[in-house]
């Protein structure tokens, strides 16, 4: 899955797929569940370091030149509002859809789809 923050100053491409979960969770040295508590504590530092490795990740699965460092696209965030921009925002509700992407919401319903075919 691809989304495209749209900066002021730059449209980012930025990757939600295992490449980038893959690469995040090496990069943090953290498990899911320890990402969501550090997400809590202290986001600045985690969700602009995840944005920069989800660009990345994207420009090389399109085998694309990424020319940005992460202190630019701290600047991008910054230019846009801060952490609770609207880009931002849209990373977090993407992000979070993208891991609960094709999970049932409760074993009910994942019975009823049963029972009904």
């Amino acid at each position: 899955m691809t989304i495209t923050l749209k900066f002021p100053k730059r449209e980012l491409k930025c990757s939600l797929g295992l490449m980038f979960l893959g690469d995040f969770l090496e990069e943090v040295d953290l498990s899911l569940e320890e990402v969501g508590k550090k997400m809590q504590k202290n986001p600045f530092r985690l969700l602009p370091k995840m944005i920069y490795i989800s660009a990345k990740s994207e420009a090389e699965i399109l085998n694309k030149d990424f020319d940005l460092t992460l202190k630019d696209v701290i600047g991008l965030i910054e230019a846009d509002g801060g952490i609770a921009s609207p880009q931002v925002t849209k990373f977090i509700n993407e992000w979070t859809k993208s891991l609960t992407n094709g999970v049932p919401e409760s074993p009910a319903e994942e019975g009823d789809v049963e029972k009904k075919k």
